[in-house]
């Protein structure tokens, strides 16, 4: 323990899982392997609010994976990997989501948000039926409106669930742009500049919950 977490006794650290988490005092351990800790508390696992639901472009496997952490230390409700036109690959297996479910221990770990996303299989953008709430927003380089402008539009309502959605390397086709507007969906601006896709789930999730939680 000492060794490898630099743990000491007296230390305090958190036990969780899918359903609760537990705050715990370390009080001995031996070189056998054998840890004594008391359990001071025990609680419910708290979703954030509001929930975010991610719609993200299937991109290449270290690039995903950096999106699922995000995803996860902030609190995500759900991950959605989307089929589009510009999906290069389609690596996805049992495999590697259960690759991707560790990834997301480590993040919820780091952030105290212990509640684990609903990580979905991955789905064809126009095999989706978009029925979240009345506040999707799309992220699209081009569009004259900011995020700030869609945000303030909602006004003084906070959504209880918010879908967004992010296109894969080389960003949404301009079919697809039109198909998602079709739906009722708010397209707007992130930055004046062009991001990575997973640097814009970063930025992005994290400025809707910063503003509406």
């Amino acid at each position: 323990m000492s060794k490898v977490l630099h743990m000491r006794i007296g230390d305090a650290f958190v036990f969780f899982d899918d359903k609760q988490n537990a705050s715990c005092v370390l009080q001995a351990f031996n070189d056998k392997n054998i840890i004594v800790f008391n359990i001071a508390d025990v609680t419910e696992n708290v979703s954030v609010l509001p929930s975010i639901h991610l719609f993200v472009g299937l991109l290449k496997r270290s690039s995903f994976e950096q999106v699922i952490y995000y995803a996860a230390q902030l609190g995500a409700r759900s991950i959605q990997p989307i089929l589009t036109e510009r999906v290069h690959k389609h690596w996805w297996s049992d495999r590697e989501v259960q690759r991707l479910r560790s990834v997301m221990v480590g993040a919820r770990e780091q952030s105290k948000s212990f509640c684990e996303p609903e990580l979905k299989k991955p789905c064809a953008l126009q095999d989706l039926l978009f029925s979240i709430s009345r506040y999707d927003l799309v992220f699209e380089t081009h569009e004259p409106r900011s995020l700030v402008d869609r945000l303030n539009g909602f006004g003084t309502k906070k959504s209880s669930e918010i879908g967004l959605f992010f296109g894969p390397e080389g960003g949404f086709a301009d079919n697809e742009i039109t198909f998602l507007k079709k739906q009722n969906m708010c397209c707007c601006k992130l930055t004046s500049t062009i991001l990575r896709t997973q640097e814009a789930v970063l930025v992005g999730a994290g400025f809707v919950l910063s503003v509406l939680s």
